[in-house]
């Protein structure tokens, strides 16, 4: 927006076209396709062991996976949250988005590498592994919600300063030369 304060100044133009400039000559577009099929891939494989997936979907880097309670797709909105909870805790930050909130959205900087993509993976299914676990656990012992069994952000103390090894899967960051 040309009439506000902030944007287009000649600082941030500069800004937008070193990185436009960097993204051009890293082939970041070309990359991101292949590293985005890799990454579902990943994806889908954890899909076949966990019926708490109910798809996997996106495009490039842009990819949802949506938690579901049953075969009725019952949105596993609870579950969501304590996936994106137990990521936090474990260094990957995820979003959660979905119109019923089950969805766990990954969004990696365009300049991820495939050890951060496998490291990333990992920890995703290892958080819907456990927290399937004591979804199953909780359905067993008649538990009607698993809601206020969960963890969250605000109530696990130390992650409001989250650890230096934190790897941003949220937000596509801006590339920068290292």
């Amino acid at each position: 927006d040309h009439l506000s304060t902030f944007g287009g100044n000649p600082v941030s133009c500069a800004a937008a076209l070193a990185n436009i400039d960097f993204m051009l000559e890293e082939h970041l577009c070309e990359q991101t396709m292949e590293k985005g099929a890799y990454l579902m891939d990943r994806l889908t494989k954890v899909q076949q062991d966990t019926p708490l997936i109910g798809e996997v979907r996106g495009l490039g880097l842009m990819v949802g996976i949506e938690l579901v309670l049953d075969e009725k797709r019952t949105p596993a909105t609870a579950e969501t949250e304590a996936i994106r909870d137990h990521c936090l805790a474990n260094g990957v930050l995820v979003g959660v988005g979905g119109v019923y909130g089950n969805v766990v959205r990954v969004q990696p900087p365009l300049v991820i590498t495939r050890p951060q993509i496998d490291q990333a993976v990992n920890a995703i299914a290892h958080a819907i592994e456990q927290v399937h676990a004591k979804t199953t656990a909780s359905v067993a012992r008649g538990a009607s919600s698993t809601a206020a069994h969960w963890p969250t952000a605000a109530t696990m103390g130390g992650l409001l300063n989250p650890p230096a090894r934190l790897h941003n899967l949220h937000s596509c960051a801006a590339p920068c030369r290292a």
